[in-house]
Order: C-alpha cells, then sequence, then structure tokens
C-alpha cells in the first residue's frame, strides 16, 4: 500500500453523526491510512454523497452490489468490514468484479459456526437474540445452530463463497484466527487458510501511558451495558468481591446503559456501592485520564473478538 493510492474503508451500516464511525473500526482504519499518504475513504450506507471533510461515501445498499458503483472511485482496493455474512456476498463479489483488491475483516472471536462448537455458537446467537428483544431467545439459537449444524448450505457454504472473493481474510486475535481456520479445515477449505492474518483493531493515537507511569489503586471498566454480551450482573458481582477485599481500590465505570448497572449496584453493600462510580457515557478521548491512572481493566463480557478498552 505504498505511495498515494486510494483505498477504501467500507461497512453495510447506515451512517450517522455519531462521532464513534470515526473512533473505531472501518473509521479509524480510514482515517490511520490516511495519515500514511493513503487516499482513504469511509464507505457506508446512505442516501448517496461524497464528502471530502470528512473522508466520506455513502451508497444506497443497491450502490453496494454494483461492481460499476465501485469501479468509479478509482481505488486500488477495499478494506471490507463484512463479517463473512453471507447476506454480504454479493457485495463482495460485486467489490472483485469492479478489479479490486479485497480485504474481508472477519471481526470475530472465531466461532462462526456450529461445526467448531455448538455451544460457543449456541451462547453466540442466544445472547445476540437477547440485545435485538427476540421472543423465546434461546429457542430461536437452539434452532438456528441446528440448522446450520445439519445443513452445510443454509450458513457455511454461503460464508466459504464470500469469503473466496477475498484477497485477504483478517481476524483479531491468534486464538481467533486458531479456531477460524480449525472451522475451514473441518469444511475443505484449507485454500483459504493461507489468506487469514490476524489483524487487530486500529485504537486511537491518544491512548498511551503517562511518562511517569503513576497509577491509583482503580479498576476501570467501559462498555455497552445493556448488552448482554457485555455481562452487567458478573461486571457487579465481581466487582462487589473485588473491593470487599481491596479497601483502598475504588472502581469506574464508563459507557451506556447505566440502568442496568444501578440496578446491579443495589445488591452490594454501601460501603462498598459508594467505591464505585459510574459515569456514563462520554466523549471517546475522556476516557484516556481515566485510563492512565487506573491500575486494572476489567473485562466480564461473555465473548469478544477484540476488547477495545482493554487494547
Amino acid at each position: 500500500m505504498s505511495g498515494p493510492t486510494k483505498w477504501l474503508t467500507a461497512m453495510p451500516l447506515a451512517y450517522d453523526e455519531n462521532p464513534q464511525f470515526w473512533e473505531r473500526d472501518a473509521g479509524l482504519l480510514c482515517l490511520g491510512l490516511r495519515e500514511r499518504g493513503q487516499d482513504a475513504r469511509l464507505v457506508l450506507l446512505g442516501e448517496p454523497a461524497e464528502q471530502h471533510a470528512p473522508p466520506l461515501i455513502l451508497g444506497r445498499l443497491a450502490d453496494f452490489i454494483n461492481s460499476a458503483w465501485w469501479s468509479r472511485w478509482g481505488a486500488e482496493g477495499v478494506v471490507l468490514n463484512s463479517w463473512g455474512a453471507p447476506r454480504f456476498e454479493p457485495v463482495a463479489r460485486a467489490i472483485k468484479a469492479a478489479g479490486l483488491r479485497l480485504v474481508v475483516r472477519l471481526d470475530s472471536n472465531g466461532d462462526k459456526s456450529p461445526r467448531l462448537s455448538f455451544r460457543r455458537y449456541f451462547d453466540f446467537l442466544c445472547n445476540h437474540n437477547r440485545e435485538r428483544g427476540q421472543h423465546a431467545p434461546c429457542l430461536a439459537a437452539a434452532l438456528k445452530a441446528l440448522l446450520y449444524y445439519t445443513v452445510r448450505a443454509a450458513h457455511d457454504g454461503p460464508m466459504c463463497r464470500h469469503l473466496t472473493h477475498a484477497d485477504l481474510i483478517t481476524i483479531e486475535s491468534p486464538l481467533a484466527r486458531e479456531r477460524f481456520a480449525e472451522l475451514l479445515r473441518r469444511l475443505g477449505r484449507t485454500d483459504l487458510i493461507s489468506r487469514l492474518h490476524v489483524l487487530p483493531h486500529p485504537v486511537l493515537d491518544a491512548f498511551q501511558p503517562l511518562a511517569d507511569n503513576a497509577k491509583t489503586p482503580v479498576i476501570l471498566a467501559a462498555g455497552r451495558w445493556e448488552s448482554p454480551f457485555k455481562d452487567a450482573a458478573k461486571l457487579i458481582r465481581v466487582l462487589g468481591l473485588a473491593l470487599t477485599i481491596e479497601k483502598n481500590a475504588r472502581a469506574q465505570l464508563f459507557g451506556s446503559g447505566g440502568e442496568h448497572l444501578a440496578r446491579e449496584l443495589g445488591n452490594l453493600p454501601a460501603p462498598v456501592r459508594r467505591r464505585i462510580a459510574v459515569a456514563g457515557l462520554v466523549p471517546h478521548l475522556d476516557l484516556v485520564p481515566a485510563m492512565q491512572r487506573a491500575q486494572i481493566v476489567l473485562c466480564t463480557s461473555r465473548m469478544e473478538s477484540f476488547h477495545l478498552a482493554s487494547a
């Protein structure tokens, strides 16, 4: 990627003015590529438009599956955050048909199929359904996992067809790569393993340790606490135990879903509860000084592809 070439970073998600689009994932990768001299643009779903500040291209889903639309931007390649999802295979196919290089990002812990671990895949689907408010989330998860396990054409075949279009497939951790490579072996797609590489999510440069490394006895946790994946109940149970033992320690909690934290905090003794500060959702960069001073970052998630707060 040397030289003033143009690369696009794309996600098939609807764009809004949320600054987090530029603080993580495809948006932050786009800005990082621009720092390295690439004429990079972020591509998202929305009413068709092109902007230069921020460097943004918006298109409809019909555009995303149109090879001529991808060709018009004069790019060398696309980094596509598509999770390898079968429903976005037409997007990957259109990018390759346009003659562009394609990097597919999986954003996964490697458990992309019940053929690898039925239990872990079921757990993922169950929590995903809970997050969406689906009726009978675990029953629906069990039925889908069973379908995907018994009928390859229901998921695994189309997923591999999606990945076949990629010149490079990226996943976020060595363990995730190991798991997903094993899945590809079980599916008889060892030809895809050589394209599979570890590429962690980007993190803002502002998140740097202090030169004096002066730490305080603080446990910090950040997340979307309304999400079943983040497990607010486990977070508060662990903090209750830790702060009972460590009398001089305290905790700082950041992120949305404060009502979930408040409900769980009510189960703790008052002296412990008073040492847990709930800051709520704050601008991304406001986390920097808190993280620089905290001794511990706590992650109680049921699963993560890549824990950004820890990174």
